[in-house]
């Protein structure tokens, strides 16, 4: 069955929960839900725009730069960015598109921007399409590597999650103790494990998640974008 909307449709909603939950989890000293509206609405349209890709970058760069405060999600904005064009482009233009030169000159240009949240958010496309409930085991073994393949750059980079995959059958207290050695994933580590937890309650993973200090607002804001984009897919 396909998912009742679209991709960019999924994409564009996970960004709103994305904006929306870190500019509620701020001090309302700094920030309003309002605020947080605005900043969705124009996000979305540049998202909308159809012209180059760098152009559109260069204003999201310029919007995000403008409100310091959302300095903390530039490069998972940057995920929802990439994936939202490359979705619209292979929609109009076939999978061909992903083989040409534009692409490729857009993927040598920003090969250091971006975060791992984009391989979360491409995983659980995957999953609304084949029609499966997203799994920690099965992100790791089958999305992102093989048995017979663990010498890849995906190992080292998910080396602290490999190791602790049976905490997505343990309280969520018991993730305080790990130490994410890996910068590639220390921003998502809490949300993502919380996200793939098995025997913890939706309220309680959002009330862990809230008294997460420091990073509770962007620990929120990561958590409801990928619970937002499932929940809408299925």
């Amino acid at each position: 069955m396909e998912p009742t909307i679209n991709r960019n449709e999924l994409l564009n909603k996970a960004v709103s929960a994305l904006v929306i939950n870190y500019f509620n989890a701020l001090p309302h000293s700094t920030s309003t839900q309002d605020q947080g509206e605005s900043f969705v609405h124009d996000l979305l349209a540049m998202y909308e725009t159809q012209t180059d890709f760098f152009e559109i970058l260069k204003k999201m760069d310029a919007l995000i730069e403008a409100q310091e405060k959302t300095l903390a999600l530039q490069e998972i904005l940057f995920d929802f960015l990439i994936l939202n064009y490359m979705s619209k482009k292979t929609e109009l233009e076939g999978e061909d598109y992903l083989d040409t030169q534009e692409w490729m000159a857009i993927e040598d240009a920003t090969a250091d921007r971006g975060t791992e949240f984009l391989n979360l958010i491409v995983y659980l496309s995957e999953c609304i399409l084949d029609e499966i409930e997203p799994d920690l085991d099965d992100y790791i073994d089958e999305f992102l590597m093989t048995e017979d393949d663990l010498d890849q750059d995906e190992f080292a980079i998910y080396e602290t999650v490999i190791k602790n995959r049976e905490l997505a059958d343990a309280p969520l207290e018991t993730l305080l103790n790990i130490e994410v050695e890996q910068d590639e994933i220390k921003d998502i580590f809490l949300p993502m494990m919380c996200f793939f937890n098995r025997v913890v309650s939706l309220d309680e993973k959002q009330s862990f998640l809230r008294s997460s200090k420091p990073k509770n607002a962007l620990n929120m804001a990561l958590f409801e974008a990928l619970q937002t984009f499932v929940s809408f897919g299925n």
